[in-house]
């Protein structure tokens, strides 16, 4: 039997999949910098909205956007692996696997502190959008994208700036 918490689960679902279907040539098109501070600012906006939904059926349209813009947090993952270089790549890779495992785990924290779901997903919207402008001055364009947008003088400026 198909309860409400499910079927929201489902809407949800139904945004990341749209957005990944999406994502990936907003991703090519722009830039993955852009898309990837668009998405944060997106998805901070669409959470506080959530918390803010007078009804179900609001609610219900929130969660689909956030889905929507959740789904590009796989960009950061891959823009992070990046600016690790060759080398470093698994490294960087599971720096941003643990540093995603420490925020569920301080979800679960948050969670048991804040009871009342609506004021929960303002905090959590609150620090995330705190955390994205912290962010915002350290993101730099992907030099793989810049070079394969025939920005050819860029990249290289790109990555002594980034490896010294």
């Amino acid at each position: 039997m198909l309860t409400k918490a499910k079927i929201v689960s489902s809407y949800a679902f139904l945004g990341y999949t749209v957005g990944v279907y999406f994502g990936a040539g907003w991703a090519i098109k722009l830039g993955e910098c852009p898309q990837y501070t668009s998405v944060s600012f997106l998805n901070f906006v669409f959470l506080y909205l959530t918390s803010l939904s007078p009804n179900y059926v609001c609610y219900c349209i929130a969660r689909i956007l956030t889905g929507f813009t959740a789904c590009h947090w796989n960009t950061a993952c891959v823009y992070s692996t990046e600016w690790g270089g060759r080398k470093n790549r698994g490294f960087t890779l599971i720096t941003h696997i643990v540093y995603m495992s420490i925020a569920f785990a301080l979800f679960g924290t948050i969670a048991y502190f804040i009871r009342p779901w609506r004021q929960l997903t303002m905090a959590l919207s609150v620090f995330g959008g705190i955390v994205f402008i912290i962010m915002l001055p350290c993101l730099k364009e992907s030099p793989r994208w810049l070079f394969c947008t025939v920005k050819k003088n860029k990249p290289s400026r790109t990555f002594s700036l980034q490896h010294g």
